[in-house]
């Protein structure tokens, strides 16, 4: 009953906040009209400061000058708040704004024996914009830590340090720079700097503030930009990974082309799709287009990190030049969009893709057959819109061997300010598209001048002349939800065909757990037909998991190269 009537208090303390914040977060108030070439210039003379981005580091991973570790684990809740305290002030004082704190609760079973509830809060601060086009870009990445890996830590939280200097101290120090140097008026748009709090827990702060995300503020989320964990340089050469999901390949492709044309040398990686495993995911989620800086990791973008999530988690292994370049990606991105006056309507690299059913594919070969849809997008990369409409006609064909056919040809409504018209075109394969298929899109524009250098993309597909069976048909875990030991559960496959694969598993913070490899090029069995596996067999050091969701990803190979990648999920339940 206590329970019960706290939760109800804090509702009504949420709604009373969100009704209190509403006004100075919301985007009704009159906003000056500063011209954009001035407002621009202006950020353009404010550089990212690699002092200000160690300084901050320091203070969110050390406590004193002494240089005494410091904890922002999300459960030593007067530890973390203290933080929060002090990255509230700095924010105001930088941006001018007020940042206001939304409260969360949350109950931990892993680390607190006694089923607690906690209190964290996700800290938000609003820099207007000129008020040229309405919504908002969100800046956003975690400001707690954890250091689990560490052994005794996960016994003894209470009392040793989590300092997070990478993770996700260099994220935050990015997001802090950059609200330093974005001047209230400057941009076209708001932009909304949001801190989030028990993101090693599981996402938990930045799934409150989208889920409530109507009641807190409520405006159109025009993009997410989340930054989590750059610093470190396992590649020897400095870089950035960018995970994203098929609808936000845009705004992907836009960073990527800013930071090559910033610095040539910097080694800039998309992964699409890509793993969840930070608070970008929460916006994917909710049907919002975000992205995520991490720093440069293996070929499923997993970082080299040895000391991730670790009390050795420090400043000593952060390279603070690249952390720098992604702050300097994001603040040139801003500058790119922000000058943009001209309405520019185009077909992005990114902005042509498969559908099967209501979901994007990755897959590039299909049987005869097979029934798909082809999403185009056109999109306006600019902040303008033109005072006379102008007339857009979209043009898809596929070509291959046997010729050319149209699969849409009409006129479509131009995008508003940086958002998209969406096409779906139903393709369904038929013996005519066997082999090598190429799709183009191209637009064609009426009534004003168009940079034509963007209005065609293309993409590639094959398409087998019989019908191809897919090599895995099912696979799961078994029992899922595991109720037993991870080491007595199975893992399950359905083959049509002979392959090799490795099955790794993860945690929903994208740490590895576990791999196995199994089929023949390792010694394992593996055939055509249904196996299943002991996960104690088959990954002999497999620590025991708690409750929770955990992700998987099989890569099939044949004769040593990879075939496919595929993804699945399983439950625990202690």
């Amino acid at each position: 009953m206590l329970k019960f009537l706290l939760r109800c208090l804090l509702v009504l303390f949420l709604v009373s906040t969100a009704m209190v914040t509403s006004t100075a977060l919301g985007g009704s108030q009159p906003k000056p009209n500063v011209g954009i070439d001035s407002s621009i210039k202006r950020l353009a003379a404010r550089e990212i400061d690699e002092d200000s981005l160690v300084a901050m580091v320091r203070f969110l991973s050390t406590k004193n000058s002494f240089g005494e570790l410091r904890s922002r684990f999300v459960l030593r809740e007067d530890d973390l708040k203290e933080v929060a305290d002090s990255l509230c002030v700095r924010l105001e004082r930088y941006t001018g704004g007020t940042a206001h704190r939304f409260p969360f609760t949350f109950e931990e079973k892993r680390f607190s024996p006694n089923d607690s509830t906690y209190t964290s809060e996700n800290l938000v601060v609003r820099v207007p914009g000129t008020g040229r086009i309405d919504g908002l870009f969100i800046v956003s990445g975690h400001y707690d830590a954890i250091a689990h890996r560490t052994p005794g830590w996960q016994d003894d939280w209470q009392h040793m340090p989590a300092p997070g200097a990478d993770d996700n101290g260099t994220g935050v120090a990015t997001i802090m720079e950059l609200a330093r140097i974005i001047e209230p008026n400057t941009l076209p748009f708001d932009v909304l700097f949001v801190l989030f709090s028990a993101e090693e827990l599981g996402r938990l702060g930045s799934e409150d503030f989208v889920a409530n995300y109507d009641l807190y503020i409520g405006e159109d989320i025009i993009a997410d930009i989340t930054v989590d964990m750059i610093g470190y340089n396992g590649k020897g050469e400095r870089g950035c990974a960018l995970f994203s999901d098929y609808e936000s390949g845009w705004l992907a492709d836009w960073l990527e082309e800013i930071s090559i044309s910033e610095f040539p040398g910097f080694d800039f990686e998309i992964f699409k799709p890509s793993l969840g495993n930070s608070d970008h995911a929460s916006f994917w989620d909710a049907g919002y287009n975000a992205v995520c800086f991490v720093e440069p990791g293996d070929e499923f973008g997993i970082t080299y990190y040895p000391y991730y999530h670790t009390v050795q988690d420090t400043m000593g292994w952060i390279d603070f030049s690249q952390v720098k370049m992604v702050a300097q990606t994001i603040r040139d991105f801003f500058i790119s969009v922000g000058n943009d006056t001209i309405p520019d309507y185009s077909i992005l690299r990114s902005d042509i893709f498969l559908q099967r059913g209501d979901y994007p594919t990755s897959r590039k070969v299909f049987a005869e057959g097979d029934t798909l849809s082809l999403k185009v997008m056109v999109r306006n990369k600019s902040i303008a819109m033109s005072d006379v409409p102008p007339s857009i006609r979209l043009n898809v064909e596929v070509s291959n061997q046997n010729g050319t056919r149209t699969i849409y040809d009409g006129d479509i409504e131009p995008p508003s300010p940086l958002k998209a018209t969406e096409v779906l075109i139903p393709l369904d394969l038929e013996r005519s598209d066997a082999g090598e298929n190429v799709v183009t899109a191209r637009i064609s524009i009426d009534g004003i001048d168009n940079d034509p250098s963007n209005n065609t993309s293309s993409m590639h597909f094959k398409v087998g002349s019989t019908s191809v069976e897919p090599v895995v048909l099912s696979n799961s875990m078994v029992p899922n939800p595991v109720t037993c030991p991870i080491k007595d559960a199975s893992f399950c496959i359905n083959l049509s065909s002979e392959v090799d694969l490795m099955l790794e598993i993860f945690t929903m913070e994208g740490e590895s757990v576990g791999t196995a490899f199994i089929g023949n090029r390792w010694g394992v069995e593996l055939g055509p037909g249904q196996s299943c596996f002991k996960i104690g067999d088959i990954i002999k050091d497999m620590p025991e998991l708690s409750s929770g969701i955990y992700p998987y990803r099989l890569v099939l190979y044949r004769n040593g190269t990879v075939i496919e990648r595929l993804n699945g999920k399983f439950a625990v339940l202690r």
